[in-house]
């Protein structure tokens, strides 16, 4: 089968969008299928990516694109060459059996469903998030705005695929449109725990806090992954000098967070920028105690980042503001109201040794139910379905 994948980000961009993009373009390859993907040509760091490259057998072909909206606005929008993009969708549709687009809100979504309808081919669209609600009007306006030219996507896919039931209740009621609800998957091998003795090792080669007790936090440091509100935890721990938080990821607020931490004095966390190789990724989670999760909302119901942490048997704090808070409650770590409640159950759970080895095992036996490969069978389904 012949797939052509459209992402407005894909790798080696960090995200988690971008990450299911990619796990499941390469799963699809290694099945035999021939997998393109249309992006942009953006990454988090300041090198060129190549206009072409096959990664894992998979042909990736970058457009050009402007930043700035992301950049100057934390607005993850990348602003196209839509000629280019126009004329490399026109040459690779005609020979795709399946258009495969992730998300409703970008030009490669707009444009794909486009060019899509025109050479008759059967797309299937995955809707990452439910509404997104910022801190700010203007923000909350343009996005209403956005979710109007989206709906011309949603209104043309053949078949709709929501992360969770809040996407799926908030497409039906917004858009009128049935989706199936489908779960993200996970590399359940190069996340996976390690013993005490190997986590000190790992911390002692990391040069992490070997005697402390580490909350980590991995995602970009935007509004919307709540990354300022670390600062806040942080500051609630001056006095527990045995507890650390270690910040992975990079973004917009970075510049505004290293202002409040140096304003405050605080000495208590530590911000290590984008890691994008999973293999060491994966030893930062094995190095920690505990996964923070501090999104405002509008993420899917199992982000990455958690099944990642579960993967690794680390017990996750998030704030209570998505379908996600069910799942972390059902023994797998707590959900919270607000910043204070998380920084008091950091300093329980530092106290709690037992708790904390049993929410690990039911941490890891919960991500050992999912996996790409499987995730991509159920892809390989619908795909299949749409083109008899």
């Amino acid at each position: 089968m012949n797939v052509l994948i459209l992402s407005h980000h894909f790798y080696p961009f960090i995200g988690g969008l971008e990450e299911v993009a990619f796990q499941q373009a390469r799963h699809l390859a290694m099945n035999g299928h021939d997998v393109n993907v249309i992006t942009s040509n953006i990454s988090n760091e300041l090198e060129e990516l190549p206009k072409e490259e096959e990664i894992d057998g998979v042909k990736i072909y970058r457009i050009s694109a402007m930043n700035f909206l992301y950049k100057n606005f934390d607005i993850p929008q990348p602003v196209f060459n839509i000629f280019e993009l126009r004329n490399k969708l026109n040459n690779l549709i005609k020979t795709a059996d399946v258009v495969h687009i992730h998300d409703r809100h970008y030009m490669t979504s707009f444009m794909g469903s486009l060019m899509a309808k025109k050479h008759k081919k059967p797309v299937v669209l995955t809707l990452h998030t439910p509404r997104v609600k910022y801190g700010n009007k203007l923000y909350n306006f343009l996005f209403q705005l956005n979710e109007m030219i989206s709906s011309y996507s949603i209104k043309k896919a053949d078949a709709i695929l929501s992360l969770g039931s809040e996407v799926h209740d908030y497409i039906l009621e917004r858009f009128g449109r049935e989706s199936e609800i489908v779960w993200n998957g996970v590399d359940i091998d190069t996340f996976s725990p390690v013993s005490e003795y190997e986590k000190i090792k790992l911390r002692a080669d990391m040069k992490l806090p070997e005697e402390k007790f580490i909350a980590l936090f991995v995602g970009r440091l935007t509004f919307k992954k709540g990354a300022d509100l670390l600062v806040e935890v942080a500051k609630n721990l001056r006095d527990h000098e045995d507890v650390e938080i270690i910040v992975v990821g990079d973004g917009p607020r970075r510049k505004l967070i290293e202002k409040n931490i140096k304003n405050n004095d605080i000495n208590n966390i530590k911000l290590i920028g984008n890691v994008v190789d999973k293999r060491i990724l994966s030893k930062f989670y094995r190095s920690a105690d505990i996964l923070l999760f501090t999104s405002r909302g509008g993420e899917a119901a199992a982000p990455l980042v958690l099944l990642e942490a579960m993967a690794s048997s680390l017990p996750i704090v998030a704030l209570r503001t998505g379908p996600y808070a069910d799942l972390i409650s059902k023994g797998k770590g707590y959900a919270v109201s607000t910043i204070n409640e998380m920084s008091d159950k950091i300093i329980y759970l530092s106290g709690e040794a037992d708790l904390m080895n049993e929410l690990s095992l039911k941490c890891r036996k919960y991500a050992e139910k999912y996996s790409w490969s499987k995730n991509v069978d159920e892809l390989l389904e619908i795909y299949s379905n749409l083109t008899k």
